[in-house]
This record gives C-alpha cells, sequence and structure tokens, in this order.
C-alpha cells in the first residue's frame, strides 16, 4: 500500500490534520524488495540493502537508529536505559 503525502488515512473519527502535522515512516528491515524474498539474509544484509534503496527525507522518512547490546554483559541494564532515554529525546 502506497500514501502519498497530504493523503488522509480513512479514519472517520478522527479530527481534521493541522497544517503542521504529518505521517513520518521509520524504516528497520526489508523484507521483501520486488520479486526478492530477504529473510533468509542476515539483518546486516538486509539493512545494507534498505539503505541503498532508500533515500532519507529529513521529516518525513528515515532509516531507524540501531546498536548492538549484549544483554550478558556487566552494566547492559544501565545501557540499555541510556539508549532508551537517548531515543526518547530524538524524538
Amino acid at each position: 500500500m502506497f500514501i502519498e503525502l497530504g493523503q488522509r488515512l480513512g479514519c472517520r473519527g478522527d479530527s481534521p490534520p493541522a497544517p503542521e502535522e504529518h505521517l513520518m515512516i521509520v524504516l528497520h528491515d526489508l523484507l521483501v524488495w520486488d520479486e526478492h524474498v530477504t529473510p533468509t539474509h542476515s539483518h546486516t544484509q538486509r539493512r545494507r540493502k534498505l539503505q541503498d534503496l532508500v533515500t532519507p527525507i529529513r521529516g518525513l522518512v528515515a532509516i531507524g537508529y540501531r546498536t548492538w547490546l549484549d544483554l550478558a554483559a556487566k552494566g547492559s541494564v544501565s545501557r540499555l536505559a541510556c539508549e532508551i532515554a537517548y531515543a526518547l529525546s530524538q524524538r
């Protein structure tokens, strides 16, 4: 399904959007691309292909930030809390 910029999503109960409101799409993974089914590829390969295919547009389309956490390591809970705080601060 493709949504053009400014298109209503069809929710009758929604209030009309304000002029400054818009939908931002954040992409995290690439599962299907044309005739290619990619879940058999590693997550790193899929992310690399996603970055090749998508051109981010500030405020409209972004590729999600990711970081590796070893939850078995000492201090991992604190590091996870810091990552969540950073994500929230970036909205």
